[in-house]
């Protein structure tokens, strides 16, 4: 039996770093890659004849939430959808089976690991990246742009397009066959490209990650190779013009500052923001948040506390459209200018509605209940532990993921659900491992069990 659990464990190894890899490109093969791995951590408890169960610092929230939600789901409006819906939080093992298997009994083999998985994440986001600026430059020197203009309001858009007319108007009375290209109007800037929601979350989670390493990192080619990887996802997470990952990405900057005490953390900020308002249409876009463009958010989430009172235990998962097209608890404008829309752009919002406020409190938890964790064990670690890294990116990621949430509902997508999961468990296992080589050896330690890793083999 113990071959048969060093086979699995090898199994497990190989299937999280393949789910690493995959994230970027498509939840499928992550999915796969996932289900490889929860297969061969059964058989893995089998063959121990145990199952370690990570009660802190999220598995009792974590368990009361999937408790909550399964309620909301066998008391939904459409059951059908309720429960597919609810099969989503499958992807919630993720976090067990990266905390409660990858990790070693001397400490070595675990915190290796989980690095070059942490960098897998980081590098195979950064080779996304570079194709996706690439193909955005391109759509910009094709003049292949996003048909709708990024102004302050519709007069401004309507004088843009009026202006854009007269030169039409002007070029035809000169007998001019090449007419100018959208965007090339000195009134008004155009969007080359919006990117995806899965793909801008990553984004907001991922740089912040990179820059973590960055600074904890002393060989100079990987710094180097980080440091592209930065700058790469910097580019594209300015160019996805999706501003709630800015915010996040904000966010997740600044608890980073907050915790490693780096200038060069505040300096990164800066240069981002200038970044962000160098680029006309990122200038734009900040500026139509503060022009009314999320009036119709806004009502939605003013519609949330009715929709509660009425439905204490929710809708169910996946329902939140039915309430939408209803029309009832909604206002009507909203449902006839959003009519796609199936959630409420908000997590804690869309948590109230579909499972009501025991969802949400259990949410909360969760996310508290780490971030607290995470923090304690930070302060406990000597600035050049092994693990402390590891344990940085799961805090960020989950800042960067909770903040997000506050526009969109990440919760929701898979994508970005597990890649912030991966990294929470393996914040959890590298922690735990150090403390379990701290408590083996309190008063002599081998050379490699204390310092960072990062800075030798890798």
């Amino acid at each position: 039996m113990a071959r048969v659990a060093d086979i699995c464990r090898t199994t497990i190894w190989v299937a999280v770093g393949l789910y690493a890899f995959f994230l970027p490109w498509g939840v499928s093969g992550a999915e796969i890659a996932l289900t490889i791995g929860v297969l061969a951590w059964i058989a893995h408890s089998v063959a121990e004849r145990r199952v370690i169960w990570v009660g802190k610092p999220v598995g009792w929230p974590v368990l009361v939430f999937v408790l909550v939600m399964l309620a909301a789901s066998l008391c939904g409006w459409v059951r059908s959808e309720t429960l597919r819906e609810f099969a989503s939080l499958r992807h919630l093992l993720a976090i067990f089976l990266v905390a409660s298997t990858l990790r070693g009994e001397a400490g070595l083999r675990s915190e290796e690991g989980l690095r070059r998985i942490t960098l897998v994440v980081v590098g195979t986001l950064a080779l996304f990246s570079l194709y996706a600026v690439s193909a955005r430059l391109v759509m910009v020197a094709r003049h292949e742009a996003f048909h709708v203009p990024l102004i302050v309001s519709k007069a401004r858009a309507q004088e843009i397009r009026d202006d854009q007319k007269e030169r039409v108007e002007a070029r035809k009375h000169e007998q001019s066959n090449d007419r100018e290209p959208i965007g090339a109007t000195s009134t008004g800037f155009w969007l080359p490209d919006l990117g995806s929601m899965s793909e801008a979350g990553q984004l907001a989670i991922g740089f912040p990650i990179a820059l973590a390493l960055v600074l904890a990192v002393r060989r100079k080619r990987l710094r180097v190779a980080l440091i592209v990887a930065a700058v790469l996802l910097a580019a594209n997470l300015i160019l996805n013009m999706k501003r709630g990952a800015w915010v996040a990405c904000f966010a997740a900057l600044l608890v980073l500052a907050v915790v490693e005490k780096r200038r060069l953390v505040l300096v990164v900020l800066v240069v981002l923001i200038a970044a962000g308002a160098a680029v006309p249409s990122a200038r734009n876009r900040v500026v139509q948040a503060f022009a009314g463009d999320v009036g119709q958010r806004l009502k939605l989430w003013r519609a949330v506390p009715e929709i509660v009172r009425r439905y204490p235990l929710g809708v169910g998962p996946g329902c939140s459209y039915h309430v939408i097209r209803s029309k009832e608890l909604v206002p009507r404008d909203v449902y006839l200018q959003m009519p796609h829309r199936v959630h409420f752009h908000n997590t804690i919002a869309e948590l109230a509605v579909v499972a009501g406020p025991l969802a949400v409190v259990a949410f909360l938890w969760w996310f508290g209940a780490f971030g607290l964790w995470a923090l304690k064990r930070l302060r406990r670690m000597s600035p050049d532990a092994a693990a402390r890294p590891l344990v940085v990116a799961g805090l960020v990621a989950a800042v960067a993921f909770f903040v997000n949430g506050l526009f969109e509902y990440n919760l929701g997508d898979s994508d970005v659900t597990l890649m912030l999961y991966l990294l929470m468990g393996a914040a959890i296992a590298a922690a735990s491992t150090q403390e379990s080589a701290s408590g083996q050896m309190p008063t002599k330690r081998a050379p490699h069990e204390g310092q960072n890793t990062l800075n030798g083999k890798l």
